[in-house]
């Protein structure tokens, strides 16, 4: 005797999107890094090497998160009769799956 089955365990399926001005803060402070190599705002152009930027509030905000995917096991099954009363049988799962994450933000200085 032989089988197959599939089932679908979870699914990713979601979507964030905001738009907003802030009159507070910017996105920009918070991407510091003492590393000049990983200063995100020193390496486009929006601080200089003290980590001192002019935007700091009064920015246009907007941010897209989209997530994606699905994780399923496959089964494969197999069971022989050895003796009267006595069976062997044998199953192997198979997960397999995508995920995508993707995340989009802008800031602009509308002032």
């Amino acid at each position: 005797m032989f089988s197959a089955g599939y089932n679908r365990v979870n699914t990713f399926t979601s979507a964030l999107s905001f738009n907003g001005f802030n009159p507070k803060s910017s996105i920009i402070s918070s991407l510091y890094d003492p590393d000049g190599d990983f200063d995100i705002p020193f390496q486009t152009y929006l601080e200089n090497k003290n980590g001192y930027t002019p935007i700091q509030k009064n920015v246009q905000q907007q941010g897209n998160v989209r997530e994606s995917g699905s994780i399923g096991t496959w089964a494969f099954s197999g069971a022989i009769d050895i003796e009267k009363d006595f069976s062997f049988g044998l199953t192997i799962n198979l997960i397999n799956g995508t995920y995508k994450y993707v995340r989009n933000y802008t800031e602009r200085d509308v002032k």
